[in-house]
């Protein structure tokens, strides 16, 4: 595993055209999308290149992308839609996917706040209902569930991230397609 402080590193990783899917405030970017990528949420947040969607039905044709994000997306994914979320990502990606996910460390669900999209100045509606804000226990990761993410994707090489700071616990993923 390599190590990072900060899941905002990953974000180098995506090049070329870039669908952030799950995009909320956009904070791997610093809280603003590139011109180069497209944000998808189901709650509707002001970015310019959003498109409300949903991640289980991505509305774009096969491999109209080089990279796709997605950062701190599928603990909030029933474990039995995870594999569909991903088949979608893969299908309208070309060339690289890009994953965070949580561990079990309890600064994971230190604060969470499940009207977070209501408060945000970004935020104009939230969709999703308050409890998939929060992180449940038996949804996030270890490292056996980020490696079954591995063997789902396929991918030609990966490079995996344990990311760990004094806020966050959790791993990262970029697997080349």
């Amino acid at each position: 595993l390599l190590r990072i402080r900060d899941r905002r590193e990953l974000v180098k990783y995506a090049a070329g055209r870039v669908l952030d899917i799950g995009v909320k405030d956009a904070y791997p970017w610093g809280g603003r999308l590139p011109l180069n990528a497209v944000g998808l949420d189901l709650d509707v947040w002001k970015h310019e290149n959003f498109v409300q969607g949903d991640a289980r039905a991505l509305p774009f044709r096969d491999k109209s992308f080089d990279a796709c994000v997605l950062m701190e997306l599928l603990e909030h994914v029933d474990p039995s839609e995870r594999q569909l979320v991903l088949g979608e990502a893969l299908r309208v990606c070309s060339k690289r996917i890009i994953v965070t996910v949580p561990d079990k460390d309890p600064r994971n669900f230190a604060n969470p706040d499940p009207e977070y999209c209501k408060k945000h100045p970004l935020c104009t509606e939230q969709v999703t209902p308050p409890e998939l804000h929060e992180h449940k226990p038996d949804w996030v990761f270890d490292l056996s569930k980020v490696l079954e993410l591995v063997e789902f994707i396929k991918p030609k090489n990966y490079l995996l991230f344990k990311v760990e700071n004094e806020f966050y616990s959790g791993y990262g993923l970029v697997a080349d397609l």
